[in-house]
């Protein structure tokens, strides 16, 4: 279906109400998905693949179908609002989730920049901590205890990261030097992205740690 000048206006409007900019959208002409020889138009998140096309059914030019990305709980759904009024519903649940969609921190191309950003190296290890190597990890988990105040981190952070700390110690009679390295570097990467900790606090974090576990996570 062709939208009218409007009913333009009232997308505009809707927009505007969850708080996004109109000028973060354009509209397309599309061929219809549903309806052979009828358009359908699309207003599309700019640089993104986000759309809602407003489309006419099969049966009827005067049965409105809805076809978007995101949806709620999908990346494509497809509707049959049957009338504008209804049509601008699914708008309004398709501009909510396109808003919780592009808030949303991507977790999974967080851990990936930090994971290429180390350059932490070890060798495949499996013996266990002897009882020295062990009392002089404890130390050095004290210590960067002590020191974690350094990264500028809130006092929330600093706390969820010493008990992670202490339990990393604990896993440390149990595992082999190589398994507990990376249990250490993943929940250390972990916590960072959890916690939302920035990028420029997770590089002071990691400076930190390699100045006080040189040994145990260079070779």
């Amino acid at each position: 279906m062709k939208l009218l000048t409007s009913q333009k206006d009232k997308l505009y409007g809707i927009i505007e109400e969850i708080g996004l900019s109109p000028s973060q959208f354009e509209f397309k002409d599309n061929q219809s998905y549903k309806s052979a020889g009828q358009r359908a138009t699309g207003i599309y998140f700019k640089n993104s693949d986000f759309y809602f096309l407003f489309e006419t059914g099969p049966n009827t030019i005067d049965t409105h179908y809805a076809r978007f990305s995101p949806g709620e709980d999908s990346f494509v759904r497809e509707e049959y609002p049957g009338s504008w009024d209804l049509q601008l519903n699914y708008f309004r649940k398709w501009i909510s989730s396109l808003s919780k969609e592009i808030n949303t921190p991507d977790k999974w191309s967080r851990l990936e920049k930090e994971m290429k950003n180390l350059d932490i190296k070890y060798e495949l290890d499996s013996d266990k901590f002897t009882f020295s190597e062990y009392q002089d990890l404890s130390k050095r988990i004290r210590i960067l205890q002590e020191r974690i105040a350094e990264v500028g981190l809130s006092e929330e952070q600093v706390g969820i990261i010493n008990k992670k700390l202490d339990f990393l110690l604990e896993k440390a009679t149990d595992l082999s030097r190589f398994d507990w390295k990376s249990l250490f570097i993943g929940t250390i990467l972990s916590i960072a992205i959890q916690l939302e900790v920035s990028e420029d606090n997770v590089k002071t974090l990691w400076s930190l740690i390699k100045e006080i576990f040189n040994q145990y996570l260079l070779n």
